[in-house]
């Protein structure tokens, strides 16, 4: 039976758990109730509606791994669109359309390729680093290590030299796939990475690989370190003509080393087990929103993160499909009219700038078409808020907007960081009221809490328990959060279940910091509401303390200043010495070149420009009032409000050394290779 043919109902796959769990909220005397709480040696613990009688740690009676997890969704819809790719036409020089592989021809290849690897001497347990953007043999190679027993290791291209190197090391790479552009960068490492014995190079869909390699001076250097360079094409085909029958991991194998960087210290390998990941799965599965085997789904999140892996395995288990981002992001929108998902997942940044795209192109199109759009928005959030009817309000305004995103969407849901409020709601009434917000870490493979699907009207809050963990509060007086605190208890949020990862690789002190009884503490501080849900509102290791004793949370207040339009990207400073903050901003180049457009010189190009407008006080005044209005805004106290910085014209990246992986600021870095320049900030004071 086609994908075209679904019939909606999930509980066509063979062995899938019945519908005897209970619904995911709970109404009494009026009141709604989005989690259970019980005791426990006197802690107070959250837990799922749905998991009332037990966490939930696998979606399907006979799924315990990721492997088992393909066979079972493969066995009921071999014949379903499963990955999709453009292939580029070197005559058109264009993209072409998606072309797809079913779940049957995937599962074959997956079993080529793993041979393939042991025809070129691959065994059980051996390591493979990945090194390339999303595409189909990025999870064709995870697939094959499930199949085989060998441990996936992502590398992040984002990663600098000492961080790859180590992360190699650490995991005891023996073989890398990767793309032709990361040669450089593996040339100048290979000789001191004494596990690794071999590249396997990926196809460049623009370019022949023969042409590539001619006289490829990465490739000679990377021979004379003794690194064998094999193509995949040619490890397929091996497979193909000789096959192995599989060798599957259990559920307490590791399916993955994860490495996260942290903000003050090398990476850490975060050990993911089958277990751990199939329990993700479940968690996401059951999130409440009525999945069919019908679902599209389109991959731009970088896989080397856990949370996209989490997402595509989840299709996977619903028999689903995923079409893969091409890597240029002038084409995304074009992509997304193709694929055209109905579940998009997000991140803050993202949202943010597609809100201010769209707010500035409504301002072009004149006072009248703002006054619909105001009218209209008014009128659907209204209509959402009281359960009615909008249909009229999207057919006169909203499914264009819609279109955006390739007008099918079923839900949204944006994770990684906390999202403003206003962007929640903005995209509840132009795209879908179902978008809501979830958290997690790469500790729990993303998962832990998120908003209920029917909860179309909370904002600003990360939901209730997935099924799949409990979740408690742990007082930090430190900081004065306490779980008896008035009117809710606040305190660091600790998690505890099958999703919850083994500990760090090689780092017993740092597993034994965060890991307590089997809970796993996550340096996030919760606020626990009356109906269930939970707030983050604060991240333990980087608040600081200002000299008139208030306490700050840096994270929360960039979060609300990176929401300018003429900011991309700020760190947020301050110490005990002193009682105002001050910090250091990025600015958002295209907005501010516009922005001063009447002020550039005859024939100044843009980097000139931006180098001296970077240098005006004026830029400076228009990004704090800007900052002043989003604080305001959103009701922050006066201490709370930037009242300078210094303006840095080259955005932090992961290559520079300032932020993480997962794009999260390396704070005490930043610091450190700033510290002069805000000494001086401080010494200047400011005007009030």
């Amino acid at each position: 039976m086609g994908q075209t043919e679904s019939t909606n109902k999930l509980n066509r796959v063979k062995g899938y758990i019945p519908e005897k769990y209970p619904r995911l909220i709970e109404e009494k005397d009026g009141k709604v109730s989005y989690s259970i709480k019980y005791e426990e040696n006197g802690e107070t613990m959250y837990r799922s509606h749905m998991a009332k009688d037990g966490l939930i740690g696998n979606w399907n009676n006979s799924v315990q791994t990721l492997y088992e997890n393909l066979e079972a969704t493969t066995k009921t819809f071999p014949d379903h669109q499963l990955f999709g790719t453009r292939k580029y036409d070197k005559k058109t020089q264009k993209y072409t359309d998606y072309e797809w592989k079913t779940f049957k021809e995937f599962n074959e290849e997956r079993t080529y390729f793993g041979s393939g690897l042991i025809n070129y001497k691959l065994k059980k347990d051996d390591r493979i680093g990945v090194f390339a953007k999303n595409r189909y043999e990025w999870v064709l190679a995870e697939h094959a290590a499930y199949a085989y027993s060998f441990l996936l290791v992502p590398l992040y291209h984002t990663f600098g030299i000492p961080n790859t190197r180590y992360i190699i090391n650490d995991s005891e790479i023996k073989t890398i796939i990767t793309e032709a552009k990361y040669l450089p960068k593996l040339s100048q490492i290979s000789k001191d990475c004494p596990t690794l014995e071999s590249i396997i190079l990926l196809n460049d869909p623009e370019n022949e690989l023969e042409e590539i390699m001619k006289d490829n001076k990465d490739i000679e250097s990377l021979k004379s370190d003794n690194i064998k360079i094999f193509l995949f094409d040619e490890i397929l085909e091996s497979g193909k003509k000789k096959q192995h029958t599989h060798q599957p991991s259990k559920p307490d194998d590791l399916c993955s080393l994860i490495y996260t960087s942290g903000t003050t210290s090398q990476p850490k390998g975060v050990c993911y087990t089958h277990k751990n990941m199939v329990g993700t799965i479940t968690g996401f599965y059951y999130m409440g929103y009525p999945f069919s085997d019908n679902e599209s789904y389109y991959s731009y999140l970088p896989l080397s993160h856990v949370f996209e892996r989490s997402l595509i395995n989840s299709m996977i288990a619903l028999g689903s499909r995923v079409g893969f981002f091409s890597g240029d992001n002038t084409r995304l929108l074009d992509e997304l009219q193709l694929v055209k998902p109905t579940i998009f997942i997000g991140v803050p940044r993202i949202f943010a700038k597609v809100y201010d795209s769209i707010k500035a192109g409504i301002k072009k199109k004149g006072i009248f078409a703002q006054y619909l759009f105001n009218v209209a928005y008014e009128a659907k959030k209204k209509a959402i808020e009281n359960g009615e009817s909008y249909e009229l309000w999207d057919k006169l305004v909203f499914n264009k907007t819609k279109q955006l995103l390739g007008g099918k969407i079923g839900i949204l849901i944006s994770g990684s960081a906390a999202l403003l409020p206003l962007h929640q709601e903005f995209f509840k009434v132009i795209i879908d009221p179902h978008f809501v917000q979830g958290w997690g870490l790469t500790e729990t493979g993303s998962g832990g809490t998120v908003q209920i699907y029917e909860d179309t009207r909370n904002i600003g809050l990360v939901g209730p328990p997935l099924c799949c963990n409990d979740i408690k509060l742990v007082s930090v007086p430190e900081l004065n959060y306490s779980v008896n605190d008035f009117p809710n208890p606040r305190g660091e949020l600790a998690v505890k279940g099958p999703n919850v990862f083994e500990g760090y690789y090689n780092k017993k002190e740092a597993t034994d910091e965060v890991m307590i009884d089997g809970w796993f503490h996550t340096g996030d501080i919760a606020e626990a509401l009356p109906n269930g849900y939970f707030k983050i509102v604060d991240r333990k290791k980087n608040i600081f303390k200002l000299s008139q004793g208030e306490y700050i949370a840096p994270d929360v207040l960039e979060g609300i200043y990176s929401n300018s339009s003429f900011v991309m990207q700020i760190m947020v400073y301050g110490n005990s010495s002193e009682n105002y903050l001050i910090g250091v901003v990025v600015p958002e180049k295209a907005i501010l070149l516009s922005h001063f457009n009447d002020e550039r010189k005859e024939n100044e190009d843009d980097d000139s420009f931006f180098s001296r407008i970077c240098q005006d006080p004026k830029l400076k005044k228009l990004i704090l009032d800007d900052m002043e209005r989003l604080g305001r805004r959103e009701n922050r106290f006066g201490f709370e409000i930037v009242r300078n910085f210094i303006v840095e014209p080259n955005p932090f990246s992961v290559e520079n050394e300032m932020m993480t992986t997962t794009m999260k600021l390396r704070r005490k870095a930043i610091e450190q290779n700033y510290k002069k320049q805000l000494q001086d900030l401080y010494s200047q004071g400011f005007e009030n």
